[in-house]
């Protein structure tokens, strides 16, 4: 019976002591895991995870650049299909029946017509970026294109000997070539049917029609003509209250202008213009800082023996582009115009008589005016 109780008592001591021992090794191995990471170890980590990254990102990349390729290698089958499609249901001139397509190379080149698709896309392209961004204008090149343009000039103030002929004088003054018809109606109309030496149009026609005895309503169709040729226009009236509704209904309505009323009977006291527009080129190229006031009272006769029409005022039509310029009422901008610059400033309209204003007033003006029509002609024929 010892012998027994002494086995089992070494039996439970030899499980004791491997119990024991299994429960150290667990310890000391959740121990060592547990321990803090060293830094070198954490940078290992780190930079692995960051070189998965970087490896996923590159496959993303690759997958997305393969699916752009498929996607643009469909498109393009697409178009050269549509091409094909197009081709074969054009019809052949001269027939009411499509023509027959034989299924040969020289019947459909798919190489051409994706190369015709990309000229055609170049050129859109080329007109859009050409539409957005417009040559510089070259100064240089006008000024010494000006020296020799074709100027066509009629002016009826050449009876008047008690005053100087103000757009003859610009005209000297800047140094330009002209035509000066001064007030023969025949020579001018021959001029201007005729066209400019070499036979093409004038590049500028000056109409200052001023003279109060000297009503002409055909000065007003010729503005038309010389319009339509492509010159550039600049008309002096002052009888619009007689015509706008007849004669004169035209060139108003290229002008994209209204009659508004009539300007008669002012005192110098009251010849005044207010810039409506001021900042416009006509105003201000080559000459700014003009004034308006500097009246020379030649047409008013303060005995009232005659009440001078010295010209008319206009107001925009509906819609219309023109820019009025100067006026008789500072605050007001569609109405009460005595000057405007319309058809893309290739015609300045001035409804007052240039000599109610002093002759150093007026040169500037008119030379702004031929300055600015002159450039109008030259850049649209550049």
């Amino acid at each position: 019976m010892k012998n027994i109780h002494y086995r089992s008592w070494a039996s439970k001591n030899l499980a004791l002591s491997l119990s024991a021992f299994s429960l150290i090794v667990m310890f000391l191995f959740v121990g060592c895991s547990l321990l803090p990471v060293s830094e070198e170890q954490a940078l290992k980590e780190t930079q692995l995870r960051e070189t998965e990254l970087e490896v996923n990102v590159k496959q993303t990349l690759i997958a997305q650049q393969q699916r752009n390729q498929s996607v643009a290698s469909t498109l393009q089958a697409q178009q050269i299909t549509q091409a094909s499609q197009n081709i074969r249901a054009t019809p052949s001139p001269g027939s009411g029946n499509p023509p027959k397509v034989v299924n040969t190379p020289e019947a459909f080149d798919p190489g051409r017509a994706t190369d015709q698709a990309l000229a055609t896309q170049t050129e859109v392209q080329s007109q859009l970026v050409n539409t957005e961004t417009p040559a510089p204008f070259d100064e240089v090149a006008f000024l010494e294109w000006m020296k020799s343009a074709n100027i066509l000039l009629y002016e009826d103030m050449t009876a008047r000997l008690d005053t100087v002929r103000y757009v003859k004088q610009t005209l000297d003054r800047m140094g330009l070539p002209y035509k000066n018809d001064g007030s023969a109606k025949g020579w001018f109309r021959d001029d201007l049917a005729s066209g400019a030496p070499g036979g093409g149009p004038w590049d500028l026609v000056i109409i200052a029609a001023e003279d109060k005895d000297n009503f002409e309503g055909e000065f007003l169709q010729s503005a038309v003509e010389a319009l339509e040729q492509g010159s550039s226009v600049i008309l002096e009236v002052w009888f619009l209250d007689q015509t706008y509704a007849t004669s004169a209904s035209l060139l108003m309505g290229q002008c994209g202008v209204e009659f508004d009323g009539d300007w008669i009977r002012i005192p110098p006291s009251r010849s005044v213009l207010f810039p409506i527009e001021g900042d416009h080129p006509v105003l201000n190229e080559p000459n700014s800082g003009l004034v308006y006031s500097k009246s020379s009272g030649y047409w008013w006769d303060p005995d009232g023996r005659k009440s001078y029409d010295v010209g008319d005022l206009l107001k925009l039509a509906p819609g219309s582009s023109a820019s009025l310029l100067l006026g008789t009422t500072p605050d007001s901008k569609n109405s009460h115009a005595a000057l405007t610059a319309c058809v893309d400033d290739r015609m300045i309209l001035q409804t007052f008589s240039s000599h109610m204003f002093t002759f150093e007033a007026m040169t500037p003006l008119w030379e702004n005016y031929i300055y600015n029509a002159l450039k109008a002609r030259f850049t649209r024929s550049s």
